[in-house]
């Protein structure tokens, strides 16, 4: 085993949160620029922009904080409309909650229930 798999302690950018000596924990942190959103450091330990609210673990693309679809994942669950996957905080309408993560239609539901 290496000697660096039992870190004693992080690179200071990690602020104690890390996975190896070059790889810190990615974390939600305040963002500098105020407004709403969530800011993530990433594994580098550089702030990133805002994300949406329903994101988790941070968003792919910049200034994503009103846009729910650039998320790595959701706090609560995701639906795909027009082939791109959303975040929300509840399913739509006319969908069902699969699993508390993923909001399926009808139909789907029923092919997963008759395969």
């Amino acid at each position: 085993m290496s000697p660096e798999a039992c870190l004693e302690s992080c690179p200071d950018k990690c602020d104690g949160k890390c996975w190896d000596p070059t790889h810190c924990q990615i974390r939600k942190d305040k963002c500098s620029s105020g407004g709403g959103g969530n800011c993530y450091r990433d594994s580098d330990g550089e702030l990133q922009a805002p994300c949406s609210t329903e994101c988790l673990g941070g968003c792919s693309h910049p200034d994503s904080r009103v846009s729910p679809e650039h998320c790595f994942s959701c706090l609560n669950v995701w639906y795909t409309s027009n082939n791109v996957s959303v975040c929300v905080d509840k399913c739509p309408e006319d969908f069902l909650s699969y699993k508390d993560w993923k909001c399926i239609s009808e139909e789907e539901c029923m092919r997963l229930r008759n395969p």
